[in-house]
C-alpha cells in the first residue's frame, strides 16, 4: 500500500507509549579504566554498580530502578537484577551481566539514549555519593 513501510524512523504517535521518548544516542558512561586489558571476545563479564540509599528514600530508589534494569537489558545486558548488601542495609548493588568486554564498551560508546540517561538520573537523584563500579573478568579467559 503506498505511503506505508515498516515503520522505522517514524516517531511515535502523540498520546502512544513512547511518545516523546528520547531516542538520541547519549554518550554518558565513564569510559572503564582497568589494570587488565581483556579481548573483546573476553566474557562474560559482570559489572556491579554499589549505591548507597537512606532509608527514607529506598522505596523510591528501587521503583526507579525498574526502569533502568529495562534500560541495561534493552542495551546488551544478559541478565540485570538489584540487591541489597546483608550486611549494609543502606547499599544495593545493581549486576548486570554481559557478553563480552566488547558488548560492555558498546554499551559505553553508542547504545545508551537520552531516556536511558534519564531513567539513570531519576535513580541517582536518590543516591547518596558516587557509585563504585568494578568491571569483573572471567579469572580464566581462555
Amino acid at each position: 500500500m503506498p505511503g506505508r513501510g515498516s515503520g522505522r524512523g517514524r516517531a511515535p504517535v502523540p498520546g502512544t507509549p513512547g511518545a516523546g521518548v528520547n531516542r538520541d544516542p547519549a554518550v554518558y558512561w565513564p569510559e572503564p579504566h582497568l589494570t587488565l586489558e581483556p579481548h573483546p571476545r573476553t566474557g562474560p563479564v559482570l559489572v556491579t554498580v554499589s549505591h548507597t540509599v537512606p532509608p527514607e528514600r529506598q522505596a523510591a530508589f528501587v521503583g526507579a530502578m525498574r526502569a533502568v534494569g529495562r534500560s541495561r537489558r534493552r542495551t546488551g545486558a544478559m541478565r540485570w537484577g538489584l540487591f541489597r548488601a546483608g550486611e549494609r542495609a543502606h547499599v544495593f548493588v545493581e549486576v548486570d551481566q554481559v557478553r563480552s568486554w566488547g558488548e560492555h564498551l558498546r554499551q559505553h560508546g553508542g547504545r545508551l539514549t537520552g531516556a536511558d540517561r534519564a531513567v539513570e538520573e531519576q535513580a541517582r537523584e536518590l543516591v547518596d555519593g558516587e557509585p563504585v563500579v568494578p568491571h569483573l573478568l572471567p579469572a580464566d579467559p581462555d
